[in-house]
């Protein structure tokens, strides 16, 4: 559980880190890519795609340390998000005949190293099992629960709850008790 915490703190630093890059400096961000910024709809999209949804899956991912199924969850798409940004890296290479950035190479071999240890961590995780929390009821769906105990009328054991308890044969009367 320790992996998937730290796989996920170093996204969680590096989504919010360069959303907030993104975010405050989309020109100089932008230029790394080789984009250039002409127009303020293109400034105001490089801000809200590039910056808020980094931003946005920064704070999903520190949402999702609060259990063991939520970190699951972030770990899956952590690695489907990445996977996928890598098959559209390389699919965009291949439809534009492109060469790759130093930019370009740093950012697929991170989003490849962040999926590898994504999955890893994801398996990892496999092996904890979160403990269910008992509801303390049971009824008649309850059929695979082992037969539950009670005290019955006399100090019996009923062996069931959905037994019918048998009356005694015969009330106690005044004549029966000792005085």
């Amino acid at each position: 559980m320790l992996l998937a915490r730290l796989v996920l703190l170093l996204q969680i630093v590096v989504f919010a880190g360069f959303g907030l890059a993104y975010w405050f400096r989309p020109y100089e961000m932008a230029n790394l890519n080789g984009m250039l910024l002409m127009e303020a709809a293109s400034v105001s999209n490089v801000r809200v795609y590039y910056g808020g949804l980094q931003v946005g899956l920064a704070l999903f991912l520190l949402w999702s340390l609060r259990g063991l199924e939520l970190m699951r969850a972030a770990l899956m798409m952590l690695l489907l998000v990445q996977s996928m940004l890598i098959l559209a890296r390389i699919g965009s290479l291949w439809l534009d005949d492109g060469t790759l950035q130093n930019f370009e190479v740093s950012s697929l071999i991170y989003k490849l190293v962040s999926a590898v240890f994504a999955g890893f961590a994801l398996l990892q995780l496999a092996r904890y099992n979160e403990p269910v929390a008992d509801s303390g009821m049971a009824g008649d769906f309850d059929d695979d629960l082992e037969p539950l105990h009670r005290r019955g009328i006399r100090g019996e054991v009923v062996e069931r709850l959905d037994e019918p308890l048998e009356a005694p044969s015969r009330l106690p009367s005044d004549r029966d008790k000792d005085v």
